[in-house]
């Protein structure tokens, strides 16, 4: 089983929290907590990408996230690089999370990765493809794909056209 997470956010407060007395951290916890417990079941967990607000995030961010990560101890963990997270050079604001050992997390932020006939692809900036536009950005991504018969990824998808050529 795959249990697969999408655009997380995380920061250092939700939206309106100055207007709530607890700052929304009890919602946020219990957000947290669903999520783990609904994977608990999961071999392997997917985060697309945005998995953080900002490039420059506060240490307490850090820390949540990484312990939030870590809850899914013993499954394979996959966490993609998303606009988010992502700076025009290459980096990206979970690059940290390759220093920490763990066998069994991929993190995917400036290559497209393949296994088990799942595709990764994380979120790259126009200038890391070496493209000016769009159509040669998308042109630059399916070169750099591995085969796989599943896709996950962090770009917009405009359209979808078939090997026949039908939409």
């Amino acid at each position: 089983k795959i249990g697969v997470i999408g655009d997380l956010h995380l920061k250092d407060n939700l939206s309106y929290a100055d207007y709530l007395e607890d700052r929304r951290v009890t919602e946020k916890e219990a957000v947290l907590n669903f999520i783990v417990e609904s994977f608990k079941d999961c071999d392997t967990v997917i985060l697309m990408g945005d998995n953080l607000h900002s490039r420059t995030n506060s240490p307490h961010t850090i820390k949540e996230f990484t312990n939030f990560i870590e809850r899914f101890e013993g499954k394979r963990l996959v966490i993609l690089k998303g606009n988010h997270e992502a700076f025009g050079d290459g980096r990206s604001a979970i690059d940290f999370l390759k220093e920490i050992k763990k066998r069994n997390w991929i993190i995917v932020t400036n290559n497209t990765e393949a296994f088990d006939n799942l595709s990764f692809c994380p979120f790259f900036t126009k200038s890391e493809l070496g493209t000016n536009d769009n159509e040669a950005g998308a042109e630059e991504i399916l070169k750099r794909l591995k085969p796989g018969n599943i896709l996950f990824h962090h770009h917009a998808v405009a359209d979808c056209i078939m090997g026949s050529g039908f939409p």
